[in-house]
């Protein structure tokens, strides 16, 4: 801690705008570990040295303030519901409202963006503390400014229900090409989801003349964005347009299977959504795409496990705690791709460790009773449930 400081001290009398920005990001990284107060310290530490700092490295400063703020926003938010909204806000952070968290949250992220075009001239090997050396986050984040702006709708705000929202996400154009979300009109607004909206149409319009690579990221950048903020988004607009994009960027693989991914995904419900054998083999026929067309890239790798986890068997087996002797009970199963169930009862002890027996020493003990259910699978793919009686056992 004492060499970080005296090495932030001699960057000051030298004027070394990168090392003094440097050195207070890696004493704020060093000190998350040990250090009390750190997010104190480390906006002290911003501060004092964002007077002396260049164009770019200012604007880094400020997106790592915004930054602090927001992480202790988000590891703190069910608290600080319940802070009064003050007309004053004092200095002490942990007093105040979610209002005003946004409000200074959204004030130094625009004073991060202040100068665009210095920004978009800026390489972000230039800016190596936030890279950390990813070759492929350098490709698709080339300059401050993408970094600056994808950092700050990383974590998509919540929409507000109200007539202006709810008329933007029923905009084909959100959902559209470059071309059409470039010219689309979005109001200023107040609300953070329609200014980080505003942010990636100005990052969308800088990069319209670019290769296709980052093209394609932003296009699935923005609607990703447009469906992970909001319950109010469009789902036909959504899944109209991936497909247009997927075939758009047929050209580039590796691209067209991440939006064939997107649609594999849509048509797969998570555990609590309705299941449907005809979605399912829609998402299998995307899948198969993707992994013939790009298998090694990321979105090939997805549907490559998506396809596995669709066409897997499984079975899952819920008995009663205790069964008297002589008496029968059942078994509820769930089941998914298996046509039939073969049981077998094998003589055990209260004595073994049920956790350790190994699955080859309990099928070649000698079986007590063995038999079959055939399940009643009319529909391929989604998971069903039977009951099955197990026969009547004597004592031991």
């Amino acid at each position: 801690y004492e060499k970080g400081e005296e090495l932030l001290h001699k960057a000051k009398r030298k004027g070394d705008s990168h090392a003094m920005l440097r050195i207070a990001y890696l004493q704020h990284k060093a000190e998350a570990g040990y250090q009390e107060n750190v997010t104190e310290k480390a906006l002290a530490r911003y501060r004092g040295i964002v007077p002396g700092l260049s164009t770019t490295d200012r604007a880094i400063a400020h997106m790592l303030i915004a930054n602090i703020y927001r992480n202790y926003y988000n590891g703190n938010r069910y608290r600080i519901v319940r802070n009064a909204t003050a007309t004053q806000p004092s200095a002490d952070y942990t007093t105040w409202s979610r209002e005003t968290f946004i409000d200074t949250i959204g004030h130094y992220y625009a004073l991060a963006l202040q100068e665009r075009e210095a920004l978009l001239r800026c390489p972000v090997e230039q800016c190596d503390i936030l890279t950390d050396g990813n070759e492929q986050g350098r490709l698709l984040r080339p300059t401050l400014y993408d970094v600056i702006v994808q950092e700050i709708i990383e974590t998509p705000e919540n929409v507000e229900a109200d007539e202006e929202s709810v008329s933007i996400l029923a905009n084909d154009s959100l959902y559209g090409d470059d071309v059409c979300f470039a010219q689309m009109h979005l109001p200023q607004s107040k609300q953070p989801y329609i200014r980080q909206l505003r942010l990636l149409q100005s990052l969308t319009r800088a990069h319209q003349t670019d290769d296709i690579a980052l093209r394609a990221s932003l296009d699935l950048l923005r609607m990703e964005y447009v469906k992970r903020a909001s319950q109010l988004y469009n789902p036909d607009l959504y899944i109209k347009h991936i497909e247009t994009f997927a075939e758009e960027y047929r050209k580039s693989p590796a691209w067209c299977a991440e939006f064939l991914y997107r649609l594999a995904s849509h048509y797969v419900p998570n555990a609590w959504g309705e299941q449907s054998t005809e979605n399912k083999a829609k998402a299998i026929a995307y899948c198969q795409e993707a992994i013939r067309i790009a298998p090694k890239s990321n979105g090939g790798k997805m549907c490559k496990n998506l396809y596995d986890d669709i066409v897997r068997p499984t079975i899952g087996l819920a008995s009663n705690e205790i069964v008297l002797p002589e008496e029968g009970s059942v078994v509820r199963i769930s089941y998914k791709n298996t046509p039939k169930l073969y049981f077998r009862i094998v003589r055990g002890s209260m004595d073994e460790d049920r956790y350790r027996i190994r699955f080859t020493e309990l099928t070649g003990r000698r079986v007590v009773r063995k038999w079959e259910v055939q399940t009643d699978c009319p529909d391929a793919y989604t998971t069903h449930m039977v009951l099955a009686d197990l026969p009547a056992l004597g004592a031991g």
